[in-house]
């Protein structure tokens, strides 16, 4: 399934300090939604789409760490186009340009101190 845009504006998804030992909630609601994001943009541009950069990136980078950095890289070098923008916006949450109101809009940050979810909770995730 394709998106023309996230479902949302901008959002601090990764820019977070180097020793936060746990994963962002919403990276799996927003992540989805940016990857539909990633794979309209490769098929407007004439591209096979996200499934097959994946797999060529799989084949390449098996059983290496990978950071969003070095798959922004990736996907550069495999489309040809630039998706630093995208990144900056949607996953750093660096994105500054105004709307329509005339002022930035609010950057989406995840709550430090969310509660936690129990084992059942967990499990049905999977």
């Amino acid at each position: 399934q394709t998106h023309e845009k996230p479902f949302y504006f901008s959002a601090n998804l990764a820019h977070h300090n180097p020793y936060t030992r746990k994963t962002d909630k919403r990276s799996y609601e927003y992540g989805r939604s940016f990857f539909a994001y990633l794979d309209y943009q490769l098929k407007a541009a004439g591209q096979s789409g996200l499934k097959a950069f994946l797999k060529v990136l799989a084949a390449k980078r098996m059983f290496q760490n990978i950071t969003t950095e070095d798959f922004i890289d990736e996907l550069e070098q495999f489309s040809g186009l630039s998706f630093r923008d995208d990144f900056t916006q949607y996953i750093y949450g660096g994105y500054s340009q105004k709307t329509d109101s005339g002022r930035a809009p609010a950057v989406e940050f995840e709550n430090e101190h969310h509660p936690e979810y129990t084992k059942e909770e967990m499990e049905s995730f999977i």
